[in-house]
């Protein structure tokens, strides 16, 4: 992605995290330099910051991982077979790989769709909570109906 800024007599192109100044006033040749943009210091922590959270998450998929195969070798020497359950922790390990790579590499639109999937999982993580809930609440109604009059419920 490239972003040119005119500026007087100057223009500057913004590309990766090089800045290349090109001198267009009259009389002056053209001249090219090439810098490296320094990123604020802020940004940088907060950069280090989530990287940090990520592998966190990363080493508890992992983990997760681990143990969801060992459930599923244990099922498969049992006789009964359910590799369904590797699905989510494989969607979890790929979600926190995307994730460190791109805020490692600073893709910014990566880190967006990174972001935006993990607010989309916290909102669907919600729903089947308060599915759950009510589901429970409706079995503890159908197993003693005079909870809700009694005001147990």
């Amino acid at each position: 992605m490239q972003l040119f800024i005119h500026s007087r007599n100057f223009i500057m192109n913004y590309q990766a995290e090089k800045v290349q100044f090109i001198d267009t006033s009259p009389g002056n040749t053209i001249v090219q330099t090439t810098k490296a943009l320094a990123a604020p210091a802020e940004v940088s922590r907060t950069r280090k910051r989530l990287i940090l959270l990520i592998t966190i998450s990363l080493v508890f998929n992992t983990l997760f991982f681990i143990q969801q195969v060992y459930r599923v070798s244990t099922q498969y020497a049992n006789g009964t077979n359910s590799a369904v359950i590797l699905i989510p922790a494989i969607l979890c390990l790929l979600y926190n790989c995307f994730g460190l790579v791109v805020t490692y590499k600073y893709h910014q639109t990566g880190i967006l769709i990174f972001a935006w999937l993990g607010v989309i999982n916290f909102i669907i993580l919600c729903a089947i909570v308060l599915k759950f809930q009510y589901a429970f609440k409706l079995v503890r109604l159908i197993k003693n109906p005079t909870a809700f009059e009694t005001g147990l419920f």
